[in-house]
């Protein structure tokens, strides 16, 4: 079986993410290091979005330093989401659709989302351990999240924009 060519920069990423350095990021709030074992991921009911409630026709991206976070939201209540070096963002997009393997190894994440009220809730499950993800809709373009490392005991927020595209309807 063949890789993907965003294999390894998204796993590099990723693990560079994940192990850190001393110098966190300029939004970042450090608490202790927790390394906690990896859990499978649990199985949770879907609950469809709520109309409207955020875009489910292209991906939400951010940017931390030199690394890209894309983020594509399904009508059937669940997320993708992966990250990689920000100078492959546009490849990154192409991972996120319902084809692509979101084992305990994949750097692309599978998670159920609860809309409650102006939060977006949910929770990855990876290699290592788990990252909660609290959002705020501000408006109808951006989401802004909190989100916190159980790997690490990182604690940053995170500003999301929409960027429409032609994958979403795959």
């Amino acid at each position: 079986m063949r890789s993907h060519p965003l294999f390894v920069p998204i796993l590099s990423a990723i693990l560079l993410a994940a192990c850190g350095s001393d110098a966190p990021p300029p939004t970042e709030q450090v608490g202790g290091s927790v390394e906690q074992p990896a859990r499978p991921a649990p199985t949770a009911a879907l609950t469809p979005l709520p109309e409207g409630a955020l875009h489910v026709d292209g991906v939400y991206r951010a940017k931390l330093g030199g690394v890209a976070y894309v983020m594509r939201f399904f009508p059937e209540g669940y997320v993708m989401n992966t990250a990689g070096m920000a100078k492959d963002a546009d490849g990154l997009k192409t991972l996120l659709v319902p084809s692509t393997p979101v084992d305990g190894n994949s750097a692309v994440h599978r998670s159920a989302v609860r809309i409650n009220g102006d939060s977006v809730l949910f929770t990855t499950h990876g290699m290592k351990g788990e990252i909660d993800y609290q959002g705020l809709r501000l408006g109808t373009d951006s989401i802004r999240f909190r989100k916190y490392s159980h790997i690490n005991g990182r604690d940053v927020t995170v500003t999301y924009f929409f960027e429409p595209d032609a994958l979403s309807a795959q």
